[in-house]
């Protein structure tokens, strides 16, 4: 059943401010019937549903089911404003027993709560994440196994952190644009582990001189790391496109949702400036990433068109976007194309159906 009063409210409602003309159109919207239901599977699976529910507080809703989803996602942004705060106490542990000269920055989530979203409520993150230097891997490591972390995948049963197998340490340390991810027993009733996830590379080509480039020029800022606006947008933009061009992400439904477009939107509006921007351009076309930044940009257009997108994408002077539905470079003999189109595929439970053939490495990851 197609659902379109529904998402437009989603799409309206996946962002930090909200303007008048905005909230006039929820509005109008609210006053049809609506599934909330719906609604909540569908943020949930987009990772909006903290978001999109503290919004909707600024609406009368009379409404039972309404009523019924508004407590559950209450209780978890209770849930995870307690989560968030066990995580950056930890991070707090380890960012201070580096080293001022290692230079350990932040990305995604990990800054983006902190410095945009400004609220342990309303934007989740499973783990943090870091840009570094390969030179500085000996002692990032040993700091992080002398406060506990290691790398292993965590057994519940046994509450035990168990060692990847050598098959996937030689994946991670040959042919990966990350370290296997960092991992640590907390034990308290907000947040059983902590994971940390490092990476050296923007994408699989694995060439470290562009994050380099990034780290050389980040500033040290209230005991923390930070990248220029222009190179956090970069990074987001690679990782999404990253995630929503690659079968194993598609697997595992982390493709495409919501909240990574909400990020990239929030923090071009909020924390850039016009020659941020300018600079961004550059820098993708130095490097050759436009095809990240177009990918991200042109479905940011799709979801929000916030008025700044049509200047980017014409700046990067690309005119087939056949790219922008292929996936499986490097997992396949060749690219695949995606069968559904941008808005089932965003709105999809998942897009599992995409895959009919398994890509390279899946039985060791």
């Amino acid at each position: 059943m197609v659902k379109e009063t529904e998402k437009k409210l989603i799409c309206l409602l996946s962002r930090i401010n909200l303007n008048e003309n905005e909230k006039k159109e929820i509005s109008h919207l609210l006053e049809q019937k609506i599934s909330w239901t719906y609604i909540f599977d569908v943020t949930l699976k987009n990772k909006c549903h903290l978001l999109v529910f503290e919004n909707l507080k600024k609406f009368e809703i009379e409404s039972d089911e309404y009523s019924k989803y508004s407590q559950i996602v209450r209780c978890m942004s209770f849930y995870n404003f307690y989560n968030l705060k066990s995580k950056y106490e930890e991070l707090n542990i380890f960012l201070e027993k580096l080293p001022k000269e290692i230079k350990v920055v932040p990305v995604k989530g990990s800054h983006l709560i902190k410095n945009m979203y400004k609220s342990f409520y309303i934007r989740a993150t499973n783990d943090f994440d870091f840009l570094f230097k390969k030179e500085d891997l000996p002692t990032i490591k040993n700091i992080l196994n002398n406060l506990g972390y290691y790398q292993g995948d965590y057994d519940s049963k046994t509450n035990t952190i168990i060692p990847f197998n050598a098959k996937k340490r030689i994946l991670y340390n040959t042919k990966m644009y990350n370290l296997l991810p960092y991992i640590k027993i907390v034990n308290n009733d907000a947040l059983k582990i902590n994971l940390f996830d490092f990476s050296h590379s923007l994408d699989f080509d694995l060439k470290n001189n562009i994050v380099e480039e990034m780290i050389d020029v980040a500033y040290f800022d209230n005991g923390v790391w930070k990248l220029k606006p222009a190179h956090f947008f970069i990074h987001m933009c690679c990782h999404h496109y990253r995630e929503g061009s690659h079968a194993s992400w598609i697997l595992i439904g982390k493709d495409l949702n919501i909240i990574k477009f909400c990020d990239v939107r929030e923090y071009v509006v909020n924390c850039m400036k016009h020659d941020d921007i300018l600079e961004a351009i550059n820098f993708a076309k130095k490097h050759n990433l436009q095809k990240a930044v177009y990918f991200t940009i042109y479905f940011v257009k799709e979801i929000y068109n916030t008025g700044f997108e049509d200047e980017i994408l014409n700046s990067l002077d690309i005119s087939d976007e056949s790219f922008l539905y292929e996936y499986g470079e490097n997992e396949y003999d060749e690219v695949k194309t995606r069968k559904k189109d941008f808005w089932t595929s965003l709105f999809d439970r998942n897009n599992k159906d995409e895959i009919q053939e398994l890509p390279k490495y899946t039985a060791i990851l």
